[in-house]
């Protein structure tokens, strides 16, 4: 939907026509003048920027949850903190068409040695009475330049466009160099007896994209899933930051085109996902915590080897005296005093126990 007002449009559109003296100047002065006025900073805006209505409801345009919950509706987000993002999670030379990246078979076709690159957000424009789409940043190549007839043309489009994603909005920018604003605007202009190009698209019914946003939900890993009810829950929380993510492409997504204009299309289903991952590290961070830990030292008086730095001792004691340690040796000090020929050789043996927490970050490689 456009992102500038009513009033925005109507400058516009009346250039500098209603400014004093306009009707006494001659044609290319009025035109010179209606560009300046349609180059002001107060309706750059118009007919070049595009995104999100204010209400939306989480759904793209073809009525699928951008990011679906567990009960496939779209998942809650806070409207003034959406942005677009400048890259799609999708990669170069890879083939996400059809059900590929629901069926785990996405096609990598990187030149052997190279690296694949992310693609930049996909915004195109169907060719008026041709059947097709091209690219908006490509609308002035070679091939586009055959379609002239179809737009009325004698040698092709002589103007080209960029795509750039909103600096503080969920929205997109698309900037006409070479030509005027209003040229993808056809049924929005109203043409001044001086305008020579009308309008040749119209971005109500030709206008569409391919955008990654960033959604308020953050991939988990929680075990176990359903804690008993007979047990007091204790929640440990491990942030581990941006490294683990959920990429997931909707139904439908306009994903390319091929050689004819025409769209390729893909999904549903994640191109990432890391929750297994975190799920694993959940367990293995619950296993940890839920054995009974405790350090102990001994004073045994006597010299024993039977306990070396590093052993494990899981308990100490017998029957009902029995206590749980896990925790590893980490000292064996022998004691001897000196010795009085006339009495018995005393000697002693001290053994320490630590055990340290886990380091969940460390422990996947976080400093």
């Amino acid at each position: 939907m456009p992102h500038w007002e009513g009033w925005q449009q109507s400058l516009y559109n009346e250039g500098a026509s209603l400014t004093a003296g306009y009707g006494a100047k001659e044609i290319w002065e009025q035109q010179a003048l209606n560009d300046a006025a349609r180059s002001a900073d107060n309706v750059k805006r118009v007919y070049s920027y595009f995104g999100l209505p204010t209400d939306w409801d989480g759904f793209t345009a073809v009525g699928d949850p951008f990011f679906p919950d567990e009960d496939e509706n779209p998942v809650r987000f806070y409207q003034p903190e959406l942005r677009f993002l400048p890259q799609l999670p999708l990669k170069t030379d890879h083939d996400y068409s059809g059900t590929r990246i629901e069926d785990g078979t996405v096609l990598n076709r990187t030149p052997l040695g190279q690296k694949w690159e992310y693609l930049p957000m996909l915004v195109a424009i169907e060719i008026p009475d041709t059947g097709r789409s091209q690219f908006v940043d490509r609308l002035s190549s070679n091939v586009e330049s055959l379609l002239a007839p179809a737009l009325g043309l004698e040698d092709g489009i002589k103007w080209s466009a960029s795509v750039r994603p909103q600096d503080d909005g969920p929205g997109i920018v698309v900037s006409i160099a070479g030509g005027h604003q209003h040229l993808i605007a056809t049924a929005d202009f109203v043409a001044l007896a001086v305008d020579e190009d009308p309008g040749q698209f119209d971005w109500r019914d030709a206008l569409f994209a391919t955008v990654a946003m960033e959604v308020d939900q953050y991939v988990e890993g929680v075990w176990p899933a359903d804690a008993p009810e007979s047990q007091v829950v204790r929640r440990l929380i491990v942030d581990l930051g941006d490294e683990y993510k959920q990429h997931y492409v909707a139904p439908n997504t306009f994903l390319g085109l091929d050689a004819e204009g025409q769209t390729i299309g893909g999904g549903p289903g994640f191109i990432r996902n890391d929750q297994p991952k975190l799920e694993a590290l959940a367990r293995l961070i619950y296993e940890w915590y839920r054995t009974p830990r405790q350090s102990i030292e001994l004073a045994l008086g006597y010299v024993t080897a039977q306990l070396k730095v590093g052993d494990l001792i899981t308990a100490i004691g017998q029957d009902d005296s029995e206590q749980t340690i896990n925790s590893v040796v980490t000292m064996v000090k022998y004691e001897f005093d000196e010795h009085d020929p006339s009495s018995p050789a005393i000697a002693r043996t001290s053994i320490s126990t630590q055990f340290a927490e886990l380091d969940a970050r460390r422990f996947v490689g976080q400093e």
